[in-house]
């Protein structure tokens, strides 16, 4: 009863019921974020596992945390101070959270450099914009008539990047990427048979989903979503 009467129990118990609560809204976002880049069929799934997987590891880490706490006897001395195993694991948890910060704000950074840097990107999707509501045709390449490569191939050429006019070969051109993390200006393909080999179009990635193809015969250059036709792959120039 003394424990339950002494107010440092209560606010230890109120802090780690915070942290929990925004850890646990940070695991749902971040398997949400992960679900969202997977296939629609697939979706549901991966968040029903992901929360599963969550739970299992917040409840073992605090069954560690209890365990954690009682490793308090002395290891070595330091400067006069005394290090336990506890004051290792928590300077070791201290220090991993430091750089992983470090790596996420340098990888934004390099991000937003890539970003400026990548103007061939913006124009190869200016100019396959200005395309759109454009006929498709078998094999061609302009002015105002294409085809899935054709339209790839010169929009490229806008931003300073030859590729060959044909959708697998344009797949060799690049370096492959997963569809997750496709940025603007990279180059999506379909696959009959799921491997390179079947590859038979292509089209240019806008972000968020989002897509600029000439689709096939009987239809115009056009906006799609890969949530619509997902692709087999991506690669970037």
């Amino acid at each position: 009863m003394e424990q339950l009467a002494n107010p440092e129990i209560w606010i230890a118990l109120a802090t780690l019921t915070a942290l929990e609560l925004v850890l646990g809204i940070d695991n749902i976002i971040f398997i949400s974020i992960l679900a969202g880049k997977l296939p629609p069929e697939r979706r549901d799934k991966a968040r029903r596992l992901g929360i599963m997987l969550a739970a299992v590891s917040r409840l073992g880490l605090l069954l560690a945390i209890a365990w954690i706490v009682g490793l308090t006897a002395p290891l070595f001395e330091l400067f006069g101070h005394a290090f336990s195993w506890r004051d290792l694991i928590l300077i070791g948890g201290g220090l991993f959270l430091i750089g992983k910060a470090t790596h996420e704000i340098h990888q934004k950074l390099e991000g937003a450099t890539e970003h400026v840097s990548t103007g061939g990107a913006a124009a190869a999707i200016a100019f396959a914009k200005a395309q759109l509501g454009e006929p498709y045709q078998w094999a061609a390449a302009g002015p105002n008539r294409w085809d899935c490569s054709g339209l790839t191939m010169m929009a490229w050429r806008a931003g300073g990047i030859s590729l060959p006019h044909f959708s697998g070969a344009q797949y060799e051109q690049g370096t492959p990427i997963s569809i997750g993390n496709a940025r603007p200006g990279d180059l999506l393909f379909w696959s009959y048979n799921g491997r390179p080999s079947g590859i038979h179009h292509v089209a240019l990635y806008l972000g968020d989903g989002s897509f600029i193809e000439a689709p096939h015969t009987g239809a115009d250059v056009r906006y799609n979503t890969i949530y619509n036709e997902y692709p087999n792959f991506a690669v970037r120039l």
